[in-house]
């Protein structure tokens, strides 16, 4: 279900959106804005950092089983 919103936004942000969503054949900022929102949520599914130590690596400890 989509729903319309009001916001508002950096002027320059909207612009770049824009000519990027015209470059790539979609319909407006709406859908670069969309997959920004999307990139950003899913990197918190995947959210990893190491580090290397001399006794061997520290990992994410909010999800140290991302590391395998």
């Amino acid at each position: 279900m989509r729903v319309k919103i009001t916001t508002t936004i950096e002027e320059a942000l909207l612009s770049h959106a824009k000519e990027l969503a015209k470059k790539e054949g979609l319909e407006g900022a709406n859908a670069i804005i969309e997959r920004a929102l999307e990139l950003y949520f899913s990197s918190f599914q995947s959210e990893v950092w190491e580090k290397s130590l001399s006794s061997g690596f520290a990992c994410n400890k909010k999800n140290p089983s991302l590391l395998g």
